[in-house]
C-alpha cells in the first residue's frame, strides 16, 4: 500500500519499546496462569468454600490482576524506596491517554445530539468500549503538541488531580451530565481534567447538548427490560424458592482477605511486595510526611516550602508540588515516545488487560442486540437505523 510503513522486526526495535512489549506480555502471562491456578488447583477449595460462590470468581481475576501488579511492580517499588524518581515514567505512559478519553467524551456528547456522525459507533456503549482500548481507538486524531501542552499546564495547574486512576469511567456521560445539569450545591463529580480542558478550549457547552441518540435507545431498552421482568417474575412464580446461600462475600477489597491469602498460598517474597506496593497505594498522613521527607531530600535543587498552619501539610504540598515537575518532564518524554511510535508504525499496548476489554466489547454487542430486539418488539425493523 502507498506510504505505509513496514513495522520493524522485534529485534531493530528501541530498547524502551522492546522492555515495554516484554512487560505487557510478562503481565499478561502472570494473570492467565494465576486465574488458571486459581480456578482449578484443588489447594484453594477449603479456602473458598468459606464464602459466597458469586463471589468467588471476582475475586479470582481481581487477585490475579494483583498478583501480576506485585510480582511486576514489587521490585520497583522495592527500589523507589530507595530511588523515588523511577515513579514519574509509568505514570506519565499512562497519563497520555487522559487526553484521547477527553477528546473521545467530547466526541459521545456530539454524536449524542445526532450533531456529527462517526462510521465507527453504532450505540451509545460503543463509546464505553472505546475507552477501554483508547490506544487503538481508530477515529480519535493523534495526540498534537498543542494538547500535550495544555495537559502539562494542567499537571502543572492546582486543579490536577493527583490519584492516577482515581476514576475510570471516563466516558460515564449519563452521570456527567446530569452532574453537569443539576442546580444543587453538592460538589460536582466531573474529572478535574475535563473541566480544566473545558475552561481553556470553551466546549463545556457540549455537555448541554440534547441526549437525542441517549433518548431513542431509552425506549428500546426499556421494552426489552420489560419483556424480561415479566418473564422473570413467571419463572420466579412457577419456581419454588431455593434455600438462600448465607456464607459471607468475598471481598477483593478486604486487605486482610488479600494478605492472608498470600500468606496461605503463596511464597514469602509476594508477601514482601504486597506490602511495599499496598503500602505505596494506600498510605496514611504520618507515611505520606515521611515519604514527602524521603522525596525531598533527594531533589537536587532547592524546593520552597510555603507556609502552613500545619508543618506537614506544608511539607506534603511541597513534595507534590515538585512531583508534578517531575511528571510534567516525563510526559513530554512520553510524547516524544508516542510520536515515534507514530511514524514508524508501531501500535500500542492497551494499559487494561484483554480480559476487561472483552467483557466491554461483549457489553456493547449485547446493546446492540438489545436494541434490536426492542425494535422488533415496537413493530420496526431489526437493525440500527433509527
Amino acid at each position: 500500500m502507498e506510504n505505509s510503513k513496514e513495522i520493524p522486526d522485534y529485534e531493530n526495535l528501541p530498547k524502551s519499546t522492546r522492555d515495554q512489549i516484554d512487560k505487557q506480555v510478562a503481565f499478561g502471562k502472570i494473570i492467565a496462569e494465576t486465574k488458571k491456578d486459581l480456578e482449578t488447583n484443588p489447594k484453594y477449595k477449603e479456602f473458598f468454600s468459606q464464602y459466597h460462590p458469586a463471589s468467588v470468581q471476582s475475586f479470582i481475576v481481581d487477585y490475579a490482576e494483583r498478583k501480576a501488579r506485585y510480582l511486576s511492580w514489587g521490585e520497583f517499588y522495592t527500589r523507589w524506596e530507595e530511588d523515588n524518581n523511577l515513579q514519574f515514567y509509568d505514570e506519565a505512559q499512562q497519563r497520555l491517554w487522559e487526553i484521547q478519553q477527553k477528546k473521545l467524551f467530547n466526541l459521545q456528547c456530539q454524536w449524542r445530539a445526532e450533531a456529527i456522525d462517526v462510521p465507527e459507533i453504532e450505540t451509545t456503549v460503543d463509546f464505553v468500549y472505546w475507552e477501554s482500548d483508547i490506544e487503538n481507538c481508530p477515529f480519535l486524531e493523534p495526540i498534537t503538541e498543542e494538547e500535550i501542552e495544555l495537559y502539562i499546564s494542567y499537571v502543572l495547574s492546582n486543579d490536577f488531580q493527583e490519584e492516577l486512576h482515581w476514576l475510570s469511567n471516563w466516558q460515564d456521560y449519563t452521570e456527567y451530565k446530569n452532574n453537569y445539569t443539576r442546580d444543587d450545591d453538592e460538589t460536582i463529580i466531573i474529572p478535574e481534567w475535563y473541566m480544566f480542558y473545558d475552561g481553556r478550549k470553551g466546549t463545556s457547552g457540549l455537555m448541554s447538548l440534547p441526549d437525542v441518540r441517549g433518548e431513542k435507545e431509552k425506549v428500546y431498552i426499556d421494552l426489552v427490560r420489560n419483556k424480561s421482568r415479566i418473564e422473570r417474575e413467571k419463572k420466579a412464580a412457577e419456581t419454588p424458592p431455593s434455600k438462600p446461600d448465607t456464607r459471607p462475600y468475598i471481598s477483593f477489597a478486604d486487605m486482610r482477605i488479600i494478605e492472608d491469602f498470600i500468606k496461605q498460598f503463596e511464597e514469602p517474597k509476594l508477601l514482601k511486595y504486597f506490602r511495599v506496593v499496598e503500602r505505596n497505594l494506600t498510605s496514611e498522613k504520618e507515611e505520606e510526611v515521611e515519604q514527602a521527607f524521603e522525596f525531598l531530600k533527594r531533589v537536587p535543587d532547592l524546593v520552597e516550602i510555603e507556609s502552613n498552619d500545619d508543618w506537614r501539610d506544608g511539607i506534603i504540598k511541597a513534595a507534590k508540588k515538585c512531583q508534578r515537575t517531575f511528571l510534567a518532564n516525563e510526559l513530554e518524554n512520553a510524547f516524544r515516545e508516542y510520536r515515534n511510535r507514530i511514524d514508524i508504525g508501531i501500535p500500542f499496548e492497551p494499559h487494561l488487560d484483554k480480559q476487561y476489554r472483552d467483557s466491554m466489547k461483549e457489553l456493547a454487542k449485547s446493546h446492540k442486540q438489545n436494541l434490536i430486539e426492542g425494535r422488533i418488539l415496537n413493530g420496526e425493523p431489526g437493525d440500527l437505523d433509527f
